[in-house]
């Protein structure tokens, strides 16, 4: 289960109580009119799917961000173009968030679907190798493509990480029971803004970062058309994660550092450091003042440890 999923589960019998009267409210957004406004170079074709890729910087070693779970790239808006002053960065929508079509097939929705779209997306833009960054769920997806394709991965870099931390029971994730009724109060969390702001308030320690105006991008980009295939796809993917089918550290030969924030009350700083413990040489950064969503909270003291990061270990060809 995701380190999203977590408090949406413990939270479910209100949101339940809250969808009845508001399920259905949610109105969905049509594809092609979700995407007007985007920059053409925004929106890529990678085989029959148009997959929605922001970029920054010209020049460089390659940089690809993956965000976390009921996101987007909308969530590096200001980490990317930190690191674009020195590197290639694409931050890329995943199947299922932000303006990335969604795919009609349960598997895209996968690890390993997701980790195949990182990849033909970053063959796509030709970068041979690149540096991933992965934030929250973000973080399953690149340590998955670094144990399963090194030659693709430069390092890693893992931000606010689930990894192994308090991951639920196989069972209780793919329950039919369960994804039946979490649909309709995803529904109605959609549907009300108060609502889906309340749902997102924990993942930030300044409260402030998530504006009015931040918290509508994010709503909106998850009305997108096809939410239905989202979460149908997501129910087995979950599982995936939730039964320890998910790459672990371990696995991963390339350098590895983990960035997490000091007042996440999400993935708490001290279970990592307890994750941690006896795995390979991995370094473990804490940025002060910051809670879940530390890319968005404190954008420039994440991309100076990301940098400082990558000047001790670049990339020998990309």
């Amino acid at each position: 289960m995701s380190a999203w999923e977590r408090p949406v589960v413990k939270a479910l019998p209100a949101l339940l109580v809250m969808a009845a009267f508001t399920s259905g409210c949610a109105k969905m957004i049509d594809y092609d009119e979700a995407i007007v406004g985007l920059k053409p170079t925004e929106v890529i074709e990678v085989g029959h799917q148009r997959v929605h890729v922001r970029q920054w910087g010209e020049t460089g070693e390659p940089i690809v961000l993956i965000h976390g779970f009921a996101v987007s790239s909308y969530a590096f808006r200001e980490l990317g173009p930190l690191l674009g002053r020195s590197h290639r960065v694409a931050a890329v929508d995943l199947n299922g968030f932000g303006y990335t079509e969604r795919p009609d097939v349960d598997e895209a929705y996968s690890l390993e679907g997701q980790a195949a779209l990182i990849r033909r997306v970053q063959k796509e833009l030709g970068f041979r190798r690149a540096h991933l960054v992965g934030h929250s769920y973000g973080g399953y997806l690149v340590t998955q493509i670094a144990a399963t394709t090194p030659e693709s991965c430069g390092s890693v870099l893992l931000i606010s990480p689930a990894l192994g931390i308090e991951v639920a029971p196989s069972g209780f994730v793919r329950s039919p029971v369960f994804r039946k009724a979490m649909y309709p109060a995803l529904k109605g969390v959609l549907g009300s803004r108060r609502m889906f702001r309340s749902l997102y308030e924990r993942a930030y320690f300044d409260q402030s970062v998530l504006s009015e105006e931040v918290a509508e991008e994010y709503r909106r980009q998850l009305r997108v058309e096809g939410l239905n295939r989202a979460y149908r796809g997501f129910g087995s993917s979950l599982g995936e994660v939730a039964v320890g089918e998910a790459a672990t550290l371990e696995q991963v030969s390339v350098p590895v550092m983990v960035i997490a924030g000091e007042q996440d009350q999400i993935i708490r700083l001290e279970a990592l450091e307890s994750e941690l413990e006896g795995v390979r040489d991995v370094k473990l950064r804490a940025i002060p003042e910051s809670g879940h969503s530390s890319p968005e909270e404190k954008p420039e003291e994440v991309a100076r440890e990301i940098l400082g990061f990558l000047r001790e270990h670049p990339l020998e060809d990309h």
